[in-house]
């Protein structure tokens, strides 16, 4: 039989077991948290203020797009990565656009100026873009070749014409 003493012994160690867990489980409770969001909340919340950065970038909110401060190599340090990349290969693309549309801006106040003699140098990886060069090219190719490379000299011979003196030529 047990006496009295021993359920008393008993009866404390296993209270202090049950404390000594309780306690336990708090503690890897607290850590689980501080590990989880430390090298998850945090990463994910920089990779989302990444992300949206980006497509403000894109949206023409911002003017410029800011890096995925990530450098872990754990599945969101590789998303960060790659999106990282991505961010200097659209900076770059739109680099190009942006030369292209300054490029076409430039011709066309010389061609404005009634000099036809203007191509656009500029290129860039859009298809599009590349397609309205070429094609803003080839139309100034045919006007300056059907017509005149300087406008001006025409307007020239024009304004001799109505002052009724036709000895001006068109080269």
């Amino acid at each position: 039989t047990i006496t009295k003493e021993a359920k008393e012994v008993q009866s404390s160690t296993t209270t202090m077991l049950v404390v000594t867990l309780v306690i336990l489980a708090i503690i890897i409770t607290v850590m689980s948290i501080i590990i989880s969001n430390r090298y998850i909340s945090t990463p994910l919340d920089r990779f989302k203020e990444g992300l949206l950065s980006l497509f403000k970038y894109l949206n023409k909110e911002t003017k410029d797009a800011k890096y995925i401060n990530i450098d872990s190599k754990d599945e969101i340090g590789e998303m960060a990565k790659a999106v990282n990349e991505n961010i200097n290969n659209i900076k770059s693309l739109i680099e190009q656009d942006e030369n292209v549309l300054n490029d076409v801006k430039r011709v066309v106040r010389l061609v404005k100026e009634g000099k036809l003699n203007q191509r656009v140098d500029a290129s860039t990886q859009n298809p599009s873009l590349q397609e309205l060069k070429a094609i803003l090219n080839d139309m100034l190719e045919a006007i300056s070749k059907n017509v005149s490379e300087d406008i001006g000299k025409l307007q020239a011979a024009f304004d001799s014409f109505e002052r009724l003196d036709f000895t001006h030529r068109i080269p």
